[in-house]
């Protein structure tokens, strides 16, 4: 992301970014802009992604070309792996296997894919994602409102569908 006009009324992001970041980078990153400048623009050129999309729900203006998308909320997290390596994961991927796969444990105890999928994700983890989940969800919303969306409601079901990475 690339920050122009620091000393112009109105602030300029450019918000490519091609991978994502943490929901508190991007939550203190529109923060720091929007008391720079009065009106905040953000320019989507090709797609934002996760904490880059975060960055263009705060502002008040999104310019975005026809071939410009503005991704799924979707935060990563990293997380050791048994033998010491960390590895990336989608936050919201990672609670969908689990809810597959204790969703078919419920339907058959027996189900040895299940039960060896599940024995490898740790309660503490779920917990934890689940609570990154609902924080980007509010972030998002919180930045709506603040943003291009002033309505609660209309902003709540923004962000909500920009949380959805199925869509």
């Amino acid at each position: 992301m690339r920050y122009t006009g620091a000393a112009r009324a109105s602030s300029m992001i450019d918000a490519s970014c091609p991978r994502a970041s943490v929901i508190d980078a991007a939550e203190k990153f529109i923060g720091l802009i929007r008391r720079r400048g009065k009106e905040v623009r953000v320019i989507v050129p090709d797609f934002a992604k996760s904490a880059a999309t975060l960055i263009a729900l705060g502002a008040d203006d999104i310019l975005m070309s026809d071939t410009s998308e503005l991704g799924a909320i979707d935060p990563q997290i990293e997380l050791l792996e048994a033998n010491g390596n960390g590895s990336i994961h989608s936050a919201q991927s990672y609670l969908d296997a689990y809810e597959k796969h204790a969703k078919a444990l419920r339907e058959d105890p027996t189900d040895p894919v299940a039960r060896l999928m599940l024995s490898k994700m740790e309660p503490a983890t779920v917990r934890k994602l689940q609570r990154i989940m609902r924080r980007s969800r509010s972030t998002a919303k919180d930045l709506l409102r603040n943003g291009i969306i002033r309505d609660e409601e209309a902003a709540e079901k923004t962000a909500n569908d920009l949380s959805d990475t199925e869509r």
